[in-house]
């Protein structure tokens, strides 16, 4: 006995008082129903027999048994979104190519592999958003990298060792996603991509990133964490609209925080800052010449609630700011000593307010 389907239009979820439903794109809700390909495609058929096929316009079909993309599906020409994502299916349909007013594609968490595609999805010319993440992919399907109007790519978690050359045919690409794959080396057809404001690539194996990738000019977000990057390229730090940059667990920001020590503070300095903290009144006769000198080359702390200064000497401390998938390297700042701890709040406020004010150190690279 086939499932029983729902139909409900897309303003029954958005709280809509419109009483008129036929003014809003139909949908059809089959997902969390435990369906499986030869029941939905009963299904489908009875549904395209009575209603209105053509007013279907999306179509949610996540968190079923399929094992294959039910062919009953290309009935319904007018359907923008399509959501199969966790699922079991293998393998896409070559009639997947007439589904030309697919705008959203949906895919995420199947058994795809590179063998899995149609041989071409360039009919698909609205596709906008197509979601592969959480398969068995090596590599980008040749099928993916013709449908050019692609503007999101979404490909995290795959098996991905490289990228494609052709990827620079997807030249309207906003956002790229390619993180938790295997990926060493970026070609430098990825530079062709003038669109990218987002690129992600965490969470793989990246040693070096090409020169090239400076010329990203509309670049805003940059994930890079948790790789073995050990230099950046220079031209970053010039990159105006980049805005979010992360970097944490690269070799290149571990080594830098393990080679920062506490060098012990002279006689001289110990005396100065005991001057200077205690506010201790002098005139010039009173002091060495060389300590009455030394005096004018102190530095204030960072942290605005102590009134303890640095010279020669002073605690390195670097701020890592990680906030909602933010994370930026924004300062080296000064303490007076380990005393003054770097977790007070009051450090970076401090800290924060001389970013404010010096726009050159919003960003600081390492490497």
């Amino acid at each position: 006995m086939a499932t029983n389907y729902v139909l409900v239009s897309s303003s029954a979820s958005c709280d809509s008082s419109s009483d008129d439903e036929t003014l809003n794109p139909k949908k059809i809700d089959f997902s969390y129903q435990g369906l499986v390909s030869e029941v939905l495609e009963v299904n489908l058929v009875e549904m395209s027999e009575s209603t209105e096929r053509d007013q279907i316009e999306k179509i949610l079909l996540y968190n079923n048994s399929l094992d294959s993309m039910a062919n009953a599906l290309t009935i319904f020409r007018n359907i923008s979104v399509l959501d199969l994502s966790n699922n079991l299916i293998s393998e896409l349909p070559e009639n997947l190519n007439t589904m030309v007013n697919l705008t959203q594609l949906f895919l995420r968490n199947n058994l795809l592999d590179d063998l899995s595609f149609p041989k071409t999805m360039a009919s698909m010319i609205r596709l906008r958003d197509l979601n592969l993440s959480g398969n068995r992919l090596t590599t980008i399907p040749s099928a993916v990298l013709g449908v050019v109007s692609l503007r999101n790519l979404f490909l995290g978690g795959n098996r991905l060792a490289e990228i494609p050359r052709g990827i620079k045919n997807l030249k309207r690409l906003r956002v790229f996603y390619l993180g938790g794959n295997q990926i060493r080396a970026l070609p430098s057809e990825i530079c062709q991509l003038s669109n990218l404001h987002a690129l992600i690539l965490c969470d793989n194996q990246l040693e070096s990133l090409p020169e090239c990738i400076c010329c990203l000019k509309r670049l805003e977000c940059l994930q890079l964490h948790q790789n073995r990057l050990t230099t950046l390229p220079e031209g970053l730090i010039r990159l105006k609209s980049l805005s979010e940059l992360s970097l944490r667990d690269n070799p290149l920001v571990v080594r830098f925080i393990r080679e920062m020590t506490y060098q012990p503070s002279s006689l001289l300095e110990l005396t100065a800052r005991v001057i200077i903290t205690n506010r201790i009144e002098y005139q010039p006769d009173d002091l060495p010449h060389t300590l009455h000198n030394y005096l004018h080359s102190s530095h204030q702390c960072v942290n605005p609630r102590c009134r303890g200064v640095y010279f020669n000497t002073r605690v390195e401390h670097v701020k890592f700011v990680d906030f909602c998938g933010k994370y930026k390297i924004p300062l080296l700042q000064y303490l007076c000593s380990p005393l003054c701890k770097a977790d007070d709040p009051a450090v970076a406020q401090g800290a924060q307010n001389l970013e404010d004010e010096t726009s050159i150190m919003r960003r600081v690279l390492l490497g």
